[in-house]
Order: structure tokens, then sequence, then C-alpha cells
């Protein structure tokens, strides 16, 4: 002997009331549907059938820019100084320098290369710039430090070896492509 527990008595007890069909007012519900449609909310973010192809183009967009940016030839920072400001009886030497690493780029051309095939060089450059820079910066706080000094023209001449190297592996690039182009012919 089963006794119905207490939803079955309720279904039993207002089975009237559920077996009642309501009908919505459609009429009404497709208007609503329809001023909803034509509504833009500011702050929702509609994504289509295709949005995986959306968040790979974004994806693929903040990349672009991220790398755009780090390619960007980094200015100067304010207030550093060359090594001459702080000792005038080296401007003659770090003058002949800076003539002879500009006659090396002017001669290599070097805006005109493609940093792709010379990658290794130009990070290393790059990277030796930054390694200056940083050095620079600290010249007034060790002005006496005559080491840090000689570390400073130091730069000067690991600039040009790091530019003939870049020279040298240019030569070797025009001879292979030189060699290539004589045995397709």
């Amino acid at each position: 002997m089963n006794h119905p527990s207490s939803i079955e008595k309720y279904i039993n007890k207002n089975r009237d009331e559920f077996d009642q069909v309501v009908h919505p007012p459609r009429d009404r519900m497709w208007e609503a549907i329809s001023s909803e449609q034509g509504k833009t909310h500011p702050w929702k973010i509609q994504l289509g059938r295709n949005w995986r192809w959306s968040i790979a183009a974004a994806i693929l967009l903040a990349l672009s820019v991220g790398w755009w940016v780090q390619r960007q030839p980094q200015p100067p920072e304010p207030g550093l100084q060359n090594l001459a400001h702080y000792f005038p009886e080296l401007a003659d030497e770090e003058a002949r320098y800076q003539a002879l690493i500009s006659n090396q780029e002017t001669m290599l051309e070097i805006d005109k290369l493609d940093k792709t095939l010379y990658r290794d060089i130009f990070n290393e450059l790059k990277e030796l710039e930054k390694i200056h820079r940083d050095y620079l910066a600290d010249v007034p706080a060790y002005q006496e430090q005559e080491l840090l000094v000689r570390t400073l023209i130091k730069y000067y001449e690991r600039k040009l070896r790091i530019l003939e190297r870049l020279s040298y592996e240019i030569e070797k690039q025009k001879i292979h492509e030189n060699r290539t182009h004589e045995i397709l012919q």
C-alpha cells in the first residue's frame, strides 16, 4: 500500500489548473523580439558564427602591434651626455671613433640592409648600445673610475669590430649569391 506523497496530493488536487493551456499573446511577443533586435547595447559584444576567427584576428593584431613597437628605434634617453662632456681630454679620441663608425655605417648602407638576414649581428649591436647607455648613465656617479672610462672607449672599438664582421658577412652573402647565379646559368 502506497500512500501518496504530499507532491502527488498537491498535483491531484490542482490537476484542473495544470491541464489548462494558456496561449501567450503571439503578436506582442513578436513585437518585443523585433524591437530588441534593433537595439544595440554599448557594453555588449556579439560574436557571430565565426567567433574563433575573430579571436584569432585579435590575437594576431596584438602580436603584430607588439612586434612593430619593438622594432621601432629607441629614442636616446634624455639627459645622457657623451663621454667628452665628462672628460674633455677624450673628446678627440671619441670624435675619431664616432667618425670611423659613421663612415663604416655609411659604407655598409646599414639603413638599407635587410636586418632579418643579419639578425644576430643587429641584436648584438642593439645590446651593445644598451650597455653603452647604461654605462653613460653611471658616469656622473663614478667619474673617478678610470675602468669605467676605458670601458666606454672600448665600446667604440667593439662596435667597429661588429660592423667589420657585418661587412664580412655581407661579402660572404654576395659571393654565395654570385656562385649560385653562375651555377644556375
